[in-house]
C-alpha cells in the first residue's frame, strides 16, 4: 500500500515539476536566452517522453496519467499565480534574475 502511494506521489511531483521547468522554458524563450531555452527543451523532452514511455508500459495507466496531468495543471497554476501576484522572488531569485528583461 505504502508503495501505491509513493508511486501516485512521484508522478504528482514529476507532474508538477515538468510543468514549471515548462513555464521557465516559454520564458527563456520570450527572453531571447538561445543555449538556456534549448537545454531546458532537451531536459522536458527527455522527461516528457521518459514519464509517458514508463506509464504507457505499466499495466495501472490511466490512474497514473491521471495523477500526472493533475501535477502538470498544478504546476502551471501555481506558476502562473505567483507571477501574477507580484511574488516573483518565491520562484527563485535566480530564476528571476535569469529571465529578467534588461532594458536599453
Amino acid at each position: 500500500m505504502i508503495e501505491v502511494i509513493i508511486t501516485i506521489l512521484l508522478y504528482f511531483i514529476i507532474g508538477v515539476a515538468q510543468s514549471i521547468i515548462g513555464t521557465l522554458w516559454i520564458m527563456s524563450l520570450e527572453s531571447r536566452k538561445v543555449f538556456l531555452s534549448g537545454f531546458i527543451s532537451l531536459l522536458l523532452t527527455l522527461m516528457s517522453f521518459g514519464v509517458l514511455a514508463y506509464m504507457i508500459l505499466s499495466p495501472d495507466f490511466l490512474p497514473r496519467l491521471i495523477v500526472y496531468a493533475l501535477g502538470t495543471g498544478t504546476g502551471t497554476s501555481l506558476t502562473v499565480y505567483l507571477r501574477d501576484n507580484g511574488n516573483d522572488r518565491y520562484i527563485s531569485g535566480f530564476v528571476y534574475r535569469l529571465f529578467k528583461r534588461t532594458s536599453g
